[in-house]
């Protein structure tokens, strides 16, 4: 795959997607619990924000290549901890992005345009659309993700900054915040730094991964961390209300159309997650393949340098998922469940690695930090979905002993 990114436009992959629907679903939430006090809450998960990023960074330029973290992995666990680690990754991208695409079309349903029709079929129209894309070279896919993330972190950072200029913010001491309401608030925020794992899948087509990588990694971080942080004042700034909403805030720029200009915001931050997630996971797949633990056919490529089969498999199985949820045999709630759980712990397998792999105290602690609140987070999970993830890992350790009777084979 050609090296053909460089620290602007990788920055541009990473942006949106770890935005995501998080910055308009999370601010709301935090100020809704903690008030006043709620930015102490946005300051800790942007410094864990800063830390998680820089490690998965470091994994990336110590290990590339199209799998991502479970190089890395493998570097430091072995080889059945990374097909575990791939296997997860692969199963939460199997569930999550139609989870991502039903949420765009929440918002889209409020277009007149699309009013009439149901959303998973909304759904199902944006899948095709992101497969066109997802069949572009990463160049036109990069360049695609940094319009969409420039225009909608300036126009927050804008209105956030409109409303500031307008009001006085009321900032609560920590002190006077509840510890255990606090810890809950923080453990919902940390879905707004969640993503940073899956940027590793995309080293192969980096320039010059060494310098590039750190440099989109800390741009990333310091538009993130300021949109979070000034979306988080401007509505300090406001009083509260049931409906309260990041429409209020948008309201100092577009006015009555704010709502509007909102629903298109979302379908873009979603557009750009599922592009990133899945445009991974194809890279991953091709990576198996390339390795023999999954059959040889998902290493062709189109003109584009494109891993198409793929892609393609992730598309039927999110075209099944989204029809499931239109006959009402599934439902988001769900999908995101099971797919947030295989996200959760394969960060936290990633994590560990970098224990092994990274010097650096600093690095080490954050990656401890990190490793138990995650875990903290998993706990809360079904029995069923532990299940799962004990199937998954049966199947890995399977795909394992396969590859090692095929080297002996092949050493006789």
């Amino acid at each position: 795959m050609k090296k053909t990114i460089g620290p602007l436009l990788l920055s541009g992959l990473m942006i949106g997607p770890i935005l995501g629907s998080g910055v308009i679903i999370l601010p709301p939430l935090a100020y809704g619990k903690l008030g006043e006090a709620s930015i102490w809450a946005w300051v800790l998960m942007m410094i864990l924000g800063a830390l998680f990023a820089m490690i998965f960074s470091k994994l990336s330029v110590l290990h590339p290549g199209n799998g991502g973290m479970t190089i890395a992995i493998e570097e430091a666990l072995g080889r059945r901890l990374k097909l575990y680690s791939s296997l997860l990754f692969i199963s939460a991208v199997s569930f999550g992005p139609s989870a991502v695409l039903l949420t765009a079309a929440e918002y889209m349903h409020g277009f007149s345009l699309f009013g009439r029709i149901e959303k998973p079929l909304i759904a199902i129209l944006l899948l095709f659309v992101a497969l066109c894309i997802l069949l572009k070279d990463i160049k036109f896919i990069s360049i695609l993700s940094f319009i969409f993330s420039t225009m909608i972190t300036l126009t927050l950072i804008v209105s956030s900054i409109l409303v500031l200029s307008h009001n006085a913010v009321q900032i609560a001491p920590l002190q006077s915040v509840d510890a255990m309401t606090f810890g809950q608030v923080a453990l919902l925020l940390f879905w707004g730094i969640i993503g940073w794992e899956i940027v590793g899948n995309y080293s192969s087509q980096v320039r010059d991964i060494k310098t590039t990588m750190p440099r989109a990694t800390i741009m990333s971080v310091i538009v993130i961390t300021i949109t979070y942080l000034l979306i988080a004042l401007a509505m300090q700034s406001m009083p509260f209300t049931e409906s309260f909403s990041l429409t209020h805030i948008m309201q100092a720029v577009f006015g009555s159309n704010a709502s509007s200009i909102l629903a298109l915001f979302v379908m873009g931050l979603c557009l750009c997650t599922y592009l990133l997630t899945v445009g991974a996971a194809v890279r991953l797949v091709f990576s198996l393949a390339r390795e023999e633990y999954l059959p040889s056919g998902f290493q062709r490529t189109n003109r584009q340098a494109v891993a198409y089969r793929g892609l393609l498999y992730f598309t039927i199985v999110h075209m099944f998922l989204l029809m499931l949820t239109y006959f009402m045999i599934l439902n988001i709630e769900t999908i995101v469940a099971i797919a947030n759980a295989f996200f959760l712990l394969n960060a936290v397998i990633g994590l560990i690695a970098s224990l092994k792999l990274i010097d650096g105290v600093m690095y080490r602690i954050a990656a401890l930090i990190l490793s138990v609140c995650l875990l903290m987070i998993l706990s809360f999970s079904a029995i069923e979905i532990f299940v799962a993830l004990g199937v998954v890992f049966l199947l890995a350790v399977t795909m394992d002993k396969r590859r090692a009777k095929k080297d002996a084979i092949k050493s006789e």
